[in-house]
């Protein structure tokens, strides 16, 4: 993820995923329709997978999602790879069935672009890329979230005896800052991986100092989890988080000033 101070004012959240799509159908609403689909993402850990519910944006991806519809209604097996933007937990009350009354969540999102698809194991073409000068970069093998956020702690979890985890919070931004445009959260807590450990705790001082701490971050294996709240005004309450692996901390501002994270590690 690029440093915003040189970026677009957009906060992009993206994520990258391969996994099968079905219940593609058209969402009517007040002012029109939008185009949907249900998302099962396939993690590489214990064969698991993670749901969403999308919103389908951009013409391309419009025109994608709707040549895999048949395909998906004939009851094939339709796998495809997406990029999916602004991800964030949605908590529901289950309506009907075995879980009547039971709080579920979905992941809500938008799919921005269709890399690729498969139906019953065979490529399949797809509608033709509109025209581009820059090739289109390759997206990241598996399960990956990239985005820009506020590092709120990172800390060591007891786990059982003589055994630990170093875990992170982090406060992802998604949307636009300008022109009264609204920039909104998507809440992460995720086990610190090797790769992120030293950044992560070299900004652990910044962090007891009640210093604002933004990073660059890459994720991996994301999944929702319903959780209650145990104290304060939302005590008894019901929300949702993201969990998964901080994979990459790409770089650091603290108070406005940029970190160097490799020098401090050292």
């Amino acid at each position: 993820m690029t440093n915003p101070a040189s970026a677009s004012k957009y906060f992009d959240l993206h994520t990258f995923a391969t996994g099968h799509v079905d219940d593609i159908r058209e969402v009517q609403v007040k002012r029109g329709s939008f185009i949907a689909c249900r998302f099962s993402a396939l993690r590489t850990e214990g064969n698991s997978n993670t749901r969403f519910d999308l919103k389908v944006v951009g013409a391309h991806a419009k025109a994608c999602v709707l040549a895999l519809k048949p395909l998906a209604v004939a009851g094939k097996a339709v796998i495809a790879q997406l990029k999916i933007g602004d991800i964030y937990p949605e908590v529901f009350s289950y309506k009907s069935g075995k879980r009547q009354g039971e709080m579920g969540v979905n992941i809500k999102g938008r799919v921005l672009k269709v890399y690729m698809a498969k139906v019953d194991g065979q490529d399949i073409d797809l509608p033709p890329m509109p025209y581009t000068d820059t090739p289109s970069k390759q997206p990241p093998v598996g399960l990956v979230t990239s985005g820009v956020g506020y590092l709120n702690r990172v800390s060591k979890v007891h786990v059982g005896e003589g055994e630990h985890v170093w875990m992170a919070s982090i406060a992802a931004l998604r949307g636009d800052p300008v022109e009264g445009g609204k920039v909104e959260t998507t809440r992460f807590v995720l086990a610190v991986g090797p790769d992120a450990l030293v950044p992560a705790q070299a900004l652990q001082d910044a962090l007891l100092a009640k210093k604002k701490v933004l990073v660059g971050f890459d994720a991996s294996g994301i999944r929702a989890e319903l959780f209650q709240y145990e104290r304060g005004e939302k005590k008894g309450q019901t929300d949702a988080v993201l969990k998964g692996a901080l994979s990459r901390i790409t770089w650091a501002k603290v108070d406005g000033e940029e970190f160097p994270l490799t020098e401090k590690a050292a």
